[in-house]
């Protein structure tokens, strides 16, 4: 996958397309379609995520559409033959735009996409943090066009952890290779990646102490997407949820936070649908789950989210 594709890993809305085997978007997606189910693709579409992928003119990507179950059989088909409709660049911004569902992480998905254009040969390492995650993505320009990858012979890592670490040896190509660590509470982090042609480093600072609300909340609830940002210190919260297709909505939150037990009030909601929030947040610091219930709408609809100090 691409370099800036890795900041796919920090989207709950794309990450099940980032594997590391395919190069680019399309591919990635492909991959994943045709190894889907009918329910598993109902359940991406009915989120409000566009899955559809283009075959025979049947609907393109980015477009909307659904396919009924005979035309996703078929499509299965056509697809893992490779006959489906790839995306150029300027068609993937779009298409995470629309998707990915954080607002924060489309812009550093674009900037990055622009900023690798400019990049000058040798061994790159980049981070992007999210809450407590941080995406640490490693890539190696070739000075020559006969020359070969950078092969990494060790990596450390201070202050965070991770499930899955860069694989021994591994070959560094222009595509990039990403992994994902998890911050140890506000602590420091500190990445060193070695090659045969040469050593990257990255320091990452210190979190702030807080009072555990954060910065930022990235949510979601019912297939919309929200963003909830703090005013300076307070516990009042600007909040701005998308969905495909839908006009966006704007509300006011009141966050109160008791030990890890969180409520919210929501109000002045632009839809005139005010709802009340609780929730719990997890042993991680900055998962929060829960239940709402609006003065419209079904009881008890849940809700998730992230706590960001970024």
């Amino acid at each position: 996958m691409g370099v800036c594709d890795g900041i796919l890993m920090l989207s709950k809305n794309l990450e099940f397309i980032t594997v590391h085997r395919k190069d680019s978007l399309s591919d990635n997606l492909a991959e994943w379609f045709v190894k889907a189910t009918y329910e598993e693709y109902m359940e991406k579409v009915n989120g409000g995520i566009d899955v559809t992928i283009p075959v025979e003119d049947i609907v393109p990507i980015g477009g909307g559409g659904t396919y009924s179950r005979e035309q996703f059989e078929k499509a299965q088909e056509l697809v893992q033959q490779g006959k489906y409709q790839k995306l150029n660049r300027e068609q993937e911004i779009e298409y995470v735009r629309k998707n990915i569902g954080v607002i924060e992480l489309a812009d550093k998905y674009v900037k990055c996409v622009n900023n690798i254009n400019n990049t000058r040969t040798g061994l790159h390492l980049s981070t992007e943090t999210n809450g407590q995650v941080i995406l640490v993505t490693v890539w190696y320009i070739p000075v020559t066009t006969s020359e070969g990858p950078a092969r990494l012979t060790n990596f450390t890592i201070d202050g965070a952890t991770y499930d899955q670490g860069f694989p021994h040896n591994l070959k560094i190509q222009p595509s990039g290779y990403s992994i994902l660590l998890h911050r140890v509470e506000n602590s420091p982090v500190s990445i060193m990646v070695n090659t045969d042609k040469g050593a990257t480093t990255e320091t990452i600072p210190a979190q702030e102490s807080s009072d555990g609300l954060g910065k930022r909340w990235l949510e979601r609830e019912g297939g919309w997407n929200g963003i909830w940002t703090r005013r300076g210190n307070t516990n009042i919260f600007e909040a701005l949820w998308q969905k495909h297709s839908l006009p966006d909505v704007k509300a006011v939150l009141t966050i109160n936070r008791v030990g890890n037990n969180i409520q919210i009030a929501r109000q002045q909601s632009t839809d005139g649908n005010n709802c009340d929030y609780v929730g719990t947040i997890a042993a991680d610091g900055v998962t929060v789950s829960g239940t709402y219930n609006c003065d419209r709408g079904e009881k008890d609809m849940k809700w998730t989210a992230t706590i960001s100090n970024d």
